[in-house]
């Protein structure tokens, strides 16, 4: 019998073959308003992932959250009625404290991965094609290419990790897509689903994806033009480049991301005396290295822009 949860997980790793794990959420709505579907995650060991679910359980209890769930995160004002939202009461400061440690975590070594869709485009212009079905391969283009990346030489298999859904139009889909492309990557393994409240890096993955579909909807609705990214971005995508990554180890990078959060609490206290309160902060414009006696080299690929 398994005791806790902590133990479930543990087990729940052991008993799949693969070497790497992709540990991925899907945020797509139906709904015509929006501009974007995503379906993104990371990919890492099972040893890491192993790793990480105590780091992330760790943040969980500092802040006093029973887990971690954007969509009600982001559910402020309660509109949708969610039973038992951990997160109404909290207020704005609480809320960026608990984000920028979940980012923290999450930016540690584990390559961002997915894909991204112009939903808009796709039904202005009534193209053919099942939207998630385009979704999902571009998905899978986007593994080869990291996989490529960040793990040259490597010959084993990966195990694909989703949310578990009752949509069973999406599960299909999925299935179908998953087995197309075992056909011509040899390297992609089994399709697994799991809860994501026992499963810690499904809620890694949920951020990642809620605030990727974030920034694909500027991107697409702006014109495919490259979006400055936020604090969070910037920390989320650190693995996305191999040789971006490797300018750190994983604690100077830590000391690089604290400066830079010091930076923006300073600075928006000073935009906020001179009335642009709601002022967003951009690391790699409003941060300057050589302020804070450090230097690094801007990031030279960027996850959120597909062509």
């Amino acid at each position: 019998m398994i005791a806790s949860r902590d133990e479930y997980f543990r087990e729940w790793l052991r008993t799949f073959p693969e070497e790497l794990f992709v540990i991925l959420r899907v945020y797509a709505d139906e709904s015509f308003t929006d501009k974007a579907l995503t379906l993104c995650g990371f990919m890492e060991s099972p040893e890491y992932w192993d790793r990480f679910s105590n780091r992330w359980k760790a943040v969980l209890r500092k802040h006093a959250a029973p887990y971690f769930h954007f969509r009600e995160f982001a559910d402020k004002k309660n509109r949708w009625k969610i039973p038992g939202n951990p997160y109404l009461d909290w207020s704005e400061k609480d809320r960026d404290d608990f984000l920028n440690d979940l980012a923290i975590v999450l930016c540690e070594s584990a390559v961002p991965l997915g894909g991204i869709f112009d939903i808009e485009t796709f039904r202005s212009k009534a193209m053919e094609g099942d939207p998630m079905e385009l979704l999902i391969a571009q998905l899978y283009v986007n593994f080869s290419d990291q996989l490529n990346a960040h793990w040259p030489g490597f010959r084993g298999q990966v195990l694909f990790v989703f949310d578990e859904t009752e949509n069973e139009g999406w599960i299909e889909t999925l299935n179908t897509v998953h087995k197309k492309a075992q056909k011509v990557e040899a390297r992609i393994g089994g399709l697994s689903f799991e809860n994501d409240r026992r499963c810690p890096p499904l809620q890694g993955a949920d951020f990642f994806a809620y605030i990727s579909r974030q920034n694909t909807e500027k991107y697409y609705e702006q014109g495919r033009t490259k979006q400055v990214k936020r604090t969070l971005d910037w920390i989320l995508t650190r693995n996305v480049s191999p040789t971006f990554k490797k300018q750190f180890t994983y604690a100077g990078w830590l000391r690089l991301v604290r400066l830079i959060l010091a930076d923006r609490k300073r600075k928006k206290a000073i935009w906020a005396k001179q009335g642009q309160p709601k002022r967003p902060y951009y690391p790699e414009l409003d941060f300057k290295p050589e302020e804070h006696g450090t230097r690094y080299r801007r990031m030279d690929t960027d996850f959120y822009d597909r062509k």
